[in-house]
């Protein structure tokens, strides 16, 4: 850079002959490819420029803030985020979007903000007047929303919801991971490579939950089947607080020490584990059968009503019994149990029915959709 302006300075001494002006636009031509390569400056070759989330505050340990393209001319949209409010993570892809109008930048609790953005552990709501408020709830809750905020929720809206975003779960969980990505889902085993996770199998069925059983019976349902299970069949392995009959492995080795991925490297030795909800509503899928999927265990389900419109229902079993009974669940591990080729097929079948990841685990579905409930607000 000092060469250059050197060079620059050289040039203008002289009389601007012809070969002085051939000099002087080839030295801005490579000041321009300059700032290029080392800054994203690309407001000198037009109006598009390059521009990057802005971490401010930030402590992101799996996030690399992704380039989007943006006019030069875009209003700039600080959004705050509260200390210690783990749904910040996820902020960070959903607001990684190209819009020719907004630039938002994510910023922890800065002194001015136009948007705040905080699930019920922010405690920084209070802290901005006049700002559209986004609000994120993680727990199973429906929502009708409001024409004055934002609702990102965990479950599926009803028709008559206002201003409410679906964004499941699971997808809010690979935010935080380390060791696994939304594609790692995309899983094609040959017979093989199935033959060889099946002779890693030391055990039969892991269950891991911290409650038995929380506010308003939240959980209750897979501590029952863990009974029926147990009694019927086999005893199955309870890992965590609820039930505990094993200790899982004392040292879990990075990046899988972590509370998102630990739970992958305690279900390796087993051929099932299980993967109940807390509750069952349309579209409340957590981390829990991708965690099984991850594994490499057959995944034992309960949960969202429309899981068949999520995953291919096929590499999985559903428990979603109406009569929970679970006798048809507790019939088909048996017979994977003891059947290796039936295990070995099923471990196979891919999670997604096409084997390509679909729309509802991808991050841009969202922002889109977010972008554009938020225009109104940011219009105003």
């Amino acid at each position: 850079m000092t060469c250059f302006l050197n060079c620059l300075l050289r040039v203008s001494r002289q009389r601007l002959s012809c070969g002085g002006l051939r000099k002087l636009r080839y030295l801005f031509s490579l000041l321009a490819v300059f700032l290029v390569f080392k800054f994203n400056f690309l407001p000198l070759l037009g109006r598009a420029s390059v521009r990057k989330v802005e971490t401010v505050g930030a402590h992101s340990y799996n996030m690399t803030p992704k380039a989007s393209y943006v006019s030069s001319n875009s209003k700039r949209v600080v959004v705050a985020y509260c200390k210690n409010d783990w749904a910040w993570k996820g902020l960070f892809e959903l607001f990684n979007v190209s819009d020719e109008r907004w630039h938002f930048v994510l910023k922890e609790e800065p002194e001015r903000a136009d948007i705040v953005a905080h699930s019920p552990w922010g405690t920084c709501m209070g802290k901005y007047t006049d700002v559209t408020e986004i609000f994120i709830d993680m727990e199973p809750n429906i929502h009708k929303g409001s024409e004055n905020s934002v609702t990102i929720s965990t479950v599926k809206p009803t028709e008559s919801s206002v201003n409410v975003l679906y964004v499941p779960y699971a997808l809010w969980s690979f935010a935080e991971r380390k060791a696994a990505v939304t594609t790692d889902l995309i899983r094609n085993l040959s017979d093989l490579e199935a033959e060889e996770k099946l002779r890693e199998k030391s055990r039969f069925a892991a269950f891991a939950a911290r409650y038995c059983s929380r506010d308003k019976k939240l959980g209750e349902t897979r501590t029952y089947f863990f009974d029926i299970l147990s009694s019927k069949y086999k005893a199955v392995d309870a890992l965590g607080n609820c039930r505990h009959n094993m200790d899982p492995p004392s040292r879990v080795d990075p990046p899988y020490d972590n509370d998102r991925d630990m739970v992958i490297e305690w279900y390796r030795p087993y051929k099932f584990s299980f993967c109940f909800e807390n509750s069952q509503l349309t579209g409340y899928i957590t981390e829990k059968l991708f965690n099984s999927f991850l594994a490499d265990t057959i995944p034992i389900y309960w949960g969202a009503p429309n899981i068949d419109e999520l995953v291919n229902t096929d590499a999985i079993i559903v428990c979603n019994e109406g009569n929970n009974t679970f006798k048809s669940c507790v019939e088909q591990v048996i017979e994977l149990d003891l059947n290796r080729t039936l295990w070995k097929q099923k471990l196979q079948i891919p999670l997604f029915k096409d084997g390509a990841l679909p729309l509802w685990l991808q991050w841009k579905t969202y922002s889109e959709q977010l972008l554009s409930m938020l225009i109104k607000f940011l219009d105003e």
